[in-house]
């Protein structure tokens, strides 16, 4: 199985954020349950929309990484505005651990990436602001 870099081994331990390790079909990923939600979004129930206060985060890790950037993530549930429509490009799905995850597709602008420096501590909070800003 692919590692993770130790500095982000330590930035999740100290913020006790909790992970599984995922190597699937030599795709290496990292699965955070019970992330935050923030209010606004909703998930399906039957036919409801229901608001979502937690969902799983999967952030696929590149070969590279952390020279190379991690780039987009994906949620289980899928989640909805309050319209019924998914949130901005966050229409596909990606098969991954036996799950169907939701495809949020979020790029980071060129040159932002810090190879060698960024990690998991300055991505998650790009996650958590992608799910505020959508």
């Amino acid at each position: 199985m692919s590692s993770l870099p130790e500095h982000d081994r330590d930035f999740l331990a100290a913020k006790e954020i909790a992970f599984e390790e995922v190597l699937e079909n030599q795709a290496f990923g990292l699965i955070f349950s019970d992330f935050a939600v923030p209010e606004g979004l909703l998930k399906r129930e039957k036919e409801a929309l229901v608001p979502c206060e937690r969902a799983d985060i999967l952030v696929m890790i590149p070969q590279g990484y952390n020279d190379t950037k991690l780039d987009s993530f994906y949620v289980d549930p899928p989640l909805y505005l309050a319209d019924g429509r998914e949130p901005r490009n966050c229409s596909g799905r990606y098969d991954f651990s036996g799950r169907k995850w939701q495809f949020w597709s979020r790029h980071q602008p060129d040159g932002s990436w810090r190879p060698g420096i960024d990690g998991l501590d300055t991505y998650i909070p790009l996650i958590r602001e992608a799910l505020r800003d959508r």
